[in-house]
């Protein structure tokens, strides 16, 4: 049995990651630093495509960008497809 309650491959959902200077954004970057495999989310789907490209180009690959509004009932993450950690930065 492992002790340890984060998995091996720590992956994070982190919402509001689009904004051009906002925690999100800062969480993001910190989080693909020490390893992660990172989801972004936003509504702004221009800002998210910009943060995801600024982490892939300092070299971290484990980036996914998801544009959505974590408002609609019909396009939000549910906690059940999330595997490790939720960061909901609203």
């Amino acid at each position: 049995m492992n002790a340890n309650p984060i998995p091996a491959k720590k992956t994070a959902v982190v919402t509001g990651a689009g904004g051009t200077a906002g925690i999100g954004r800062t969480v993001a970057r910190t989080l693909a630093e020490g390893g992660w495999h990172v989801a972004l989310i936003d509504n702004n789907a221009d800002g998210l495509a910009k943060v995801e490209q600024e982490l892939k180009n300092n070299g971290h690959e484990n980036v996914l960008a998801i544009p959505t509004d974590i408002t609609s009932k019909d396009s939000a993450i549910t906690k059940e497809q999330c595997k490790s950690v939720i960061v909901h930065n609203n």
